[in-house]
């Protein structure tokens, strides 16, 4: 494990959990709308 990759490895993880989130919200706004 180099440092490189620890640092980028954090900012990939924050990434990939806005999209989830941003996808669960619009899920459920889908789901209220209907």
């Amino acid at each position: 494990m180099r440092g490189d990759d620890t640092q980028k490895k954090p900012i990939c993880q924050v990434e990939t959990i806005d999209l989830e989130q941003k996808f669960f919200l619009s899920a459920m706004i889908r789901k209220n709308s209907v």
